[in-house]
């Protein structure tokens, strides 16, 4: 696709302003971390009670790939299988949160930061070895996998029914607190989880990268 010296000139631009804004959350999200850690965490006992709650439960399956994929079968049955089971729109619903989650996962081997100790309010970061984390994947934390799913499948839900865009960004807010207040991950986790998630479902939705803009809430 051509572009002139002023578009190409703008698409720079956005794609800096983009970076640095990547940047700068995930700096702040690591300033944070410590202070977030303290406050949401509610301490191993707690913990075990809420995760017995429904309604924690209901959030964590936010960042369940088969949660996005039972949405896309019900949205795609209701309106005509074989007319709509191509509609990208659509099936950015199952392929952004599958690339969100492949990418998590190829991060965590690569980045090796280890999950919160749970047992205690001071945990602070512990790595294992360069690279250590392609052959050793447990308690692998950084990013958070749950997170990036569910943002990437809230991305594509706002992209295909904007008015519902509160719902979906609850069930991924939700999915993000949920994660971090059992001490399962930092906050700096489920923001990396975010940008993930986001930048998955630019990549599937219809056109791609470039393609037309969407909602008003989304970029």
């Amino acid at each position: 696709m051509y572009l002139s010296p002023f578009e190409s000139k703008m698409r720079l631009r956005r794609r800096l302003g983009l970076a640095l804004a990547i940047l700068v959350a995930m700096l702040i999200a690591i300033l944070l971390d410590r202070a977030v850690f303290k406050a949401a965490f509610v301490g191993p006992q707690r913990r075990e009670v809420l995760l017995l709650r429904d309604w924690m439960q209901m959030f964590r399956v936010a960042g369940y790939l088969p949660t996005w994929i039972m949405l896309w079968t019900g949205l795609t049955l209701a309106a005509g299988f074989r007319a709509h089971w191509k509609d990208r729109s659509r099936l950015a619903l199952v392929f952004a949160p599958l690339l969100a989650g492949v990418i998590a996962e190829l991060a965590k081997r690569t980045l090796g930061r280890e999950r919160p100790d749970a047992s205690a309010v001071e945990a602070w970061y512990v790595f294992k070895p360069i690279l250590s984390g392609w052959w050793d994947t447990k308690n692998l934390g950084l990013p958070s996998s749950h997170a990036a799913v569910a943002w990437a499948g809230a991305c594509a839900g706002i992209a295909l029914a904007p008015r519902a865009w509160p719902v979906f960004a609850l069930f991924a807010l939700g999915c993000s607190w949920h994660r971090m207040v059992t001490g399962a991950h930092f906050l700096s986790d489920v923001a990396l989880g975010a940008i993930l998630g986001y930048l998955a479902w630019r990549l599937v939705r219809p056109g791609g990268w470039h393609g037309a803009a969407g909602p008003r809430y989304l970029p």
